[in-house]
């Protein structure tokens, strides 16, 4: 996202915030960075799966900052829906920025037979003895 912030606006910004005021197509700052809607919400869903992923912290807006949480888990069905909103996301980034990405193959049983743009399911074969 910084890189595109970069080549939109020539001004490398720093924090989650400084990123989200240039982006956010419903902030009152106008940027040649601003993304469309869709894309804008799967850059918010990938931030709160990478939470999740690092926290293991429920990223549900209800609750307050502060507040004692249980710990939660990740499991593949959260990995498939991250690679669902970066696949959005990378797709905005070929179109906007004219460049082209190959197909990344991932070994997931709950992408298997969903149809993604930029990923494709592959059995990855492990070794005997691993």
């Amino acid at each position: 996202m910084n890189a595109h912030i970069v080549k939109k606006t020539g001004i490398n910004y720093i924090t989650h915030t400084q990123v989200d005021n240039i982006i956010n197509p419903f902030s009152n700052n106008p940027s040649d960075a601003i993304l469309d809607q869709h894309t804008y919400g799967s850059y918010i869903a990938l931030e709160k799966y990478s939470k999740l992923s690092r926290y293991l912290l429920s990223t549900k807006d209800s609750e307050r900052v502060g507040d004692i949480k249980k710990a939660c888990l990740t499991n593949s069905r959260h990995f498939s829906k991250a690679v669902h909103h970066l696949d959005n996301i990378i797709t905005f980034f070929e179109k906007e920025h004219q460049v082209i990405t190959g197909k990344i193959q991932l070994d997931c049983p709950d992408i298997k037979s969903k149809k993604f743009k930029k990923f494709v399911y592959k059995e990855i074969e492990v070794p005997d003895g691993l």
